[in-house]
């Protein structure tokens, strides 16, 4: 039997790291394939990081979306007629590229030999290259199970694409077995859109990781640090943590904060700037984007998580969890439903500085309750986020 996995991403991160784990800890020797875009940044990473035979195919836009997308570097208000054919092009491309996909991912899948299908897409709607493959499979007559896989909250449905959004959503909806997200709070999101308000379609796994082994002895340091694992978006939360940290440091002055992530130089810029405005030059420190977190979690006495918005899991806290180091986040999206606030580390609201800052302060202050926090985050961990518990349910349901 033949399972295929389908990816469309432009960053490296957590949704690289649930394929790994999901096709590493599946339950069967049968062959696994991968439809991947050619230039996903995260591509090397999945290569070298998953240790079963695994098929890689890869395809490419047959034209640039930087254009249609309007991020071209191209001063287009200094020529009028180009601009002017961007704006058409933006309106008559999306859905040619759309059906040019649903044909050439229809004859992929239909010789492919693959029984099921499981597409992954960062967010819902997001990528249109990952709808359309949903589709095309149906296209393709493809009679095993398909599901459409997503990992952030979905946007409402609304304005003046509204009747285009819904029909649209009907046809995948129609042609997808199941809808499989990674949390309650990402169900009701998806469910806001009318077409999915009452569907009996709709499941939820929660991401889980390979078990790195529970450290006996955490590393003894001289300094307490705090770690911080997170693309640089805004919505991240880097400015309230730095202004928590601005605060920390008045308690814990040896105290340093290392944060790590991958993003673009104007956001490196934005944040570096940030740690000079409150004066975290000697503590608070801007590192890249690192492939295995492992020995970084292990050394850190406080795990992060400080996001604004968008928060559908948060993965960086069951990793924090499974190596049984407390975790400080903030009560977005999915993260009450993966945190147990004053259990495996504490909970705050995400626009109260000083109760986050409060909430690390009284884990710095403490060896033995950053202890018993951590115990209780790694028992959370083998109870509910094993990457074999995560790749037995989405293997139970391909094979449904």
């Amino acid at each position: 039997m033949t399972t295929a996995f389908f990816l469309d991403n432009q960053y490296r991160g957590g949704v690289d790291t649930f394929l790994i784990q999901l096709i590493n800890h599946w339950p069967e020797d049968g062959r696994l394939r991968l439809y991947c875009n050619r230039h996903h940044p995260g591509l090397e990473t999945i290569r070298a990081m998953v240790h079963r035979p695994l098929q890689i195919s890869t395809y490419g836009d047959s034209i640039s979306w930087t254009l249609f997308s309007g991020k071209a570097r191209i001063p287009l208000d200094r020529f009028y007629v180009v601009r002017a054919a961007v704006v058409v092009f933006q309106r008559i491309m999306p859905p040619i590229l759309f059906l040019a996909n649903l044909i050439r991912f229809s004859v992929r899948f239909r010789m492919s030999g693959a029984h099921s299908l499981l597409v992954v897409n960062g967010g819902y709607p997001a990528s249109a290259t990952a709808r359309s493959a949903s589709l095309a499979w149906r296209i393709a007559g493809k009679g095993g199970v398909n599901i459409h896989n997503f990992h952030s909250h979905a946007s409402p449905s609304n304005g003046k694409a509204k009747r285009m959004n819904d029909f649209l959503d009907r046809l995948i909806l129609r042609a997808s077995t199941y809808f499989v997200t990674v949390s309650r709070s990402c169900e009701l999101s998806l469910r806001k859109r009318d077409v999915f308000l009452n569907s009996d379609r709709i499941r939820v796994i929660p991401n889980g990781i390979a078990d790195p082994g529970f450290p006996l002895h955490r590393p003894e340091t001289q300094k307490l640090s705090c770690l911080m694992l997170g693309t640089y978006h805004e919505y991240k939360g880097h400015s309230f943590l730095l202004e928590a940290f601005a605060q920390i440091r008045e308690r814990h002055a040896t105290t340093e904060l290392n944060m790590y992530g991958d993003g673009s130089e104007a956001d490196r810029v934005r944040i570096e700037g940030l740690i000079d405005r409150f004066g975290l030059r000697e503590c608070a420190f801007l590192h890249g984007f690192v492939t295995d977190p492992d020995a970084l979690i292990r050394n850190a006495d406080v795990l992060v998580l400080p996001s604004q918005a968008h928060e559908s899991f948060g993965l960086t806290i069951v990793e924090a969890m499974a190596r049984g180091v407390p975790v400080v986040a903030t009560r977005v999206g999915g993260i009450p439903e993966v945190l147990e606030d004053g259990v495996q580390g504490f909970v705050c609201s995400p626009s109260d500085a000083s109760a986050f800052a409060a909430a690390i302060s009284r884990l710095l202050s403490s060896e033995e309750l950053r202890r018993d926090l951590g115990a209780a985050g790694r028992r959370r961990y083998e109870q509910h986020f094993r990457a074999e518990q995560m790749s037995k349910a989405y293997h139970s349901l391909l094979c449904s």
